[in-house]
């Protein structure tokens, strides 16, 4: 798997009181935890990091999409072409607890692409069973701290029973996106043809080329970066 040259870090912690410096956020062990994986995939990958954002919350019903910082985060690196990384995306992802369903799904519609440094995966490689680990770790959450009785569909004795609907519903979507995927390609092909010589057919280009003919996404939406790498990804022009 091809690796970014260059990568936008995002560090993230739930905390019981606000550090008051960047040195007091640096000493948590969920930071510290998260920096070393960063470091390990820097150095064994020879990745730049042009710049790193720090965040925290004292607040347990919210979650990283919706911090300020995480969208200062997105927009520098979909500027700089320096995709974001984070220590452990499993565990980021899945300390949504009741939220992970959303949150996978607004993951999906960044505009940028999202690496792992634990696992060195992009997420658009995460598969459907690594997506259903991430729910059941965050059921299990939920469990051991008694948050909340129902939520993650439904009760948590049926954890199990949405691990199995999520690996159905995950492998529906991916043939039902490879058919589309195989229905676009005579445009994407066009659009590659018509590219003056040396300018290389990017996600980028894709998704501007789709949203100005007025093609929808796959859900509805407008193409982004993500969705237009994955359709590049399907019909075999990455």
């Amino acid at each position: 798997m091809a690796q970014p040259s260059s990568v936008t870090v995002f560090l993230f912690a739930y905390v019981r009181s606000m550090p008051r410096s960047s040195k007091e956020f640096a000493a948590l062990s969920a930071i510290k935890a998260q920096h070393k994986a960063i470091r390990k995939f820097a150095s064994a990958n020879g990745v730049q990091v042009l710049r790193t954002f720090f965040d925290a919350t004292t607040h347990r019903g919210s979650h990283f999409l919706n911090s300020d910082v995480f969208a200062d985060a997105v927009r520098f690196a979909c500027e700089n072409d320096a995709p974001l990384l984070v220590g452990d995306i499993k565990a980021l992802i899945a300390s949504a607890k009741k939220n992970v369903l959303e949150v996978m799904d607004r993951v999906d519609l960044l505009n940028c692409d999202l690496f792992d440094a634990s696992t060195g995966k992009s997420w658009k490689n995460f598969t459907g069973m690594d997506r259903s680990m991430i729910a059941g770790e965050a059921v299990s959450l939920i469990k051991r701290g008694r948050a909340i009785s129902r939520g993650l569909g439904g009760t948590i004795e049926r954890s199990a029973s949405l691990t199995e609907n999520q690996k159905r519903g995950a492998a529906s979507n991916r043939r039902k996106a490879q058919r589309r995927a195989e229905k676009l390609k005579p445009v994407i092909e066009e659009l590659r043809a018509s590219l003056a010589p040396g300018h290389a057919l990017t996600p980028s280009v894709v998704a501007s080329r789709l949203n100005d003919l007025q093609i929808p996404a796959t859900r509805g939406g407008k193409w982004t970066y993500n969705t237009a790498k994955r359709l590049l990804d399907r019909i075999g022009e990455q």
